[in-house]
């Protein structure tokens, strides 16, 4: 009797990712970039190439940058929701409310132009809609675009 005895070897290849190859693929899906460093930081460099471990470049000043901008963008949202809601009201109002009186009601639902069925009322809220949706949707706007560009779909 004889027997055979084979045996098989794997090579394993480890590769190194960098700050920086992370740094390029999360931009190139369209997303910005924020480096923190941790207080433990030896000598490293950034980006720029300056010392990570100098004093202007400190983990409590990148956590104070880090926090300034989430305060800037969180305020960008309270700008926009408030815009959104001056935007509002009138289309409540006009919708809700002026109907209702006699007066306004003939005005609003006057044709445009003898021949055509716009009334001014659609006309009013075609503009007021339009400047709401746009303006307080813009940030999602730039972040679809970002990712349809890049190819992945989210819902941000």
């Amino acid at each position: 009797s004889t027997s055979t005895s084979t045996s098989t070897s794997t090579t394993t290849t480890t590769t190194t990712t960098t700050v920086d190859d992370l740094t390029d693929a999360i931009t190139a899906v369209g997303y910005e970039v924020q480096q923190v460093l941790s207080d433990n930081t030896n000598t490293s460099t950034t980006k720029d190439g300056s010392d990570a471990s100098s004093p202007a470049v400190s983990a409590a000043a990148k956590m104070e940058q880090l926090q300034q901008s989430q305060d800037k963008n969180v305020l960008n949202r309270k700008r926009a929701f408030f815009h959104s809601l001056i935007g509002t009201v009138p289309i409540s109002i006009l919708t809700m409310i002026l109907p209702h009186i006699a007066l306004f009601h003939s005005w609003l639902t006057t044709t445009v132009t003898p021949h055509t069925i716009i009334r001014r009322e659609s006309i009013f809220l075609a503009v007021l809609g339009t400047m709401v949706q746009f303006y307080s949707g813009a940030s999602f706007y730039k972040t679809a675009r970002h990712n349809i560009i890049a190819g992945q779909l989210g819902m941000d």
